[in-house]
This record gives structure tokens, sequence and C-alpha cells, in this order.
């Protein structure tokens, strides 16, 4: 293998493992704030995050591309309001989805 070959197959690894560990604490993010019925993944999420950052926190965040600190600033701040204060934006496609189905959006100009 050349070595830009290597080089392109590193950083594309290095990009992917970046994206599988954000999407971690993407999930972790959404069980705390989503309206599901899933209590026992928000309190799973709740845990997680816990009184202070963790080993494990720390590490998903960093393997993450975040700062471990400022991340879990953000994340217990979100932990520690009663669940029905924390704000939840919904995804965009369930956002069209739900729109199409009430018939308000053209099917059109929403592709």
């Amino acid at each position: 293998m050349k070595h830009h070959d290597l080089q392109n197959f590193w950083d594309h690894t290095a990009q992917a493992e970046r994206r599988l560990w954000a999407s971690v604490m993407y999930s972790m993010v959404h069980d705390l704030c989503s309206p599901h019925k899933n209590y026992r993944a928000r309190q799973d999420a709740e845990g997680w995050v816990g009184p202070y950052p963790s080993a494990d926190f720390r590490e998903v965040a960093s393997l993450a591309g975040l700062d471990p600190q400022a991340t879990w600033d953000r994340m217990s701040a979100m932990a520690e309001l009663p669940f029905e204060e924390r704000s939840w934006v919904r995804d965009s496609a369930a956002q069209v989805k739900s729109e199409r189905r009430k018939g308000n959006i053209d099917v059109e100009c929403a592709a």
C-alpha cells in the first residue's frame, strides 16, 4: 500500500470513529431530552452523565472530538432540569413526515 493510500485509509477510519462516538453522545442527549415514554433510557442517560464527568464520559466525549468538561457542563445542566423543562427540538426529517401526514406540506416541495 502506498503512503498516500495509507494516509487516506487512516483519515477515513478516524472520521468514521469520530462519527460513531458523536452518535453515542447524540443518543445520550436524545435520551435526556426526547419526549419518549422510555423512562429507563432517560434514567440511564442521567446516570451516565452523573454528578461528575466519569472516565468513560470523558473518553467518549474526547473520541467524539468534543471538550469533555464543556460537554459534561451542558449535559449535566440538562439532566438537572425537571424532564418537562428540558428543551427538545425534533429532527427536521421527522417534522417533515409529520407535516406530510397532516397534509400541511406539498410532497414535491419537501423532497
